[in-house]
């Protein structure tokens, strides 16, 4: 009797363990749900931003030029806090004294959220990849591209379930000097921007 008795209570036991309850795992769900920058958490947006730059020629420093830029991103969390992203297509389009150009850029980044309370995420992230530069003047066009790299921080504010409003200031030094130039030609560009995305 004894042995039957252990035996059963074993079996019921073992059900216990294998068969979980209705609400087992969705505390997890719960709290991913709620809190963003959660390991898992995938993040998808983009940001409008207004543009400072500065060409920089044969190491000589030239006029500062304003533009508007657009720059879609997604992220993905490895861990709380910790986001690795892309900017799979920035774009910018600039026309000034009747010169046109056009910047088609790729880029990849890492950085960390941090938690401030009140839904407050101060973050910084480092950044590095590719530019194209077109630029159009009196019929004639020239094609350079380049390594870009540099870094961004700023504030992303949750103010909605599921999205977040994203506030920063992004600093770029973008290479593009000819093949076989002795010095750097490119621009050193700094953007304060302003953006919305969504995560889950």
């Amino acid at each position: 009797m004894k042995r039957v008795v252990v035996g059963g209570l074993t079996t019921v036991f073992l059900v216990v363990l294998l068969v979980p309850s209705p609400g087992f795992g969705q505390s997890e769900r719960a709290a991913r749900k709620e809190v963003f920058a959660y390991r898992g958490t995938w993040e998808l947006g983009g940001t409008l931003g207004f543009l400072a730059s500065t060409p920089v020629t044969n190491g000589s420093t030239g006029e500062t030029g304003y533009t508007i830029t657009a720059t879609p991103y997604v992220g993905y969390f490895l861990f709380h806090g910790l986001e690795l992203g892309a900017n799979p297509l920035a774009f910018t389009w600039n026309r000034e004294a009747g010169v046109t150009t056009t910047d088609l850029r790729l880029l990849a980044s890492a950085g960390y959220n941090f938690f401030a309370g009140a839904s407050l995420y101060p973050y910084a992230e480092g950044v590095a990849g590719y530019t194209r530069r077109e630029t159009s003047s009196d019929g004639s066009t020239v094609t350079l591209s380049g390594f870009t790299w540099g870094g961004r921080g700023g504030l992303k504010v949750a103010l909605l379930e599921g999205s977040v409003l994203v506030l920063g200031v992004q600093y770029l030094r973008v290479t593009l000097s000819p093949s076989g130039a002795d010095s750097r030609s490119g621009s050193n560009e700094i953007v304060g921007f302003a953006g919305w995305s969504v995560w889950f």
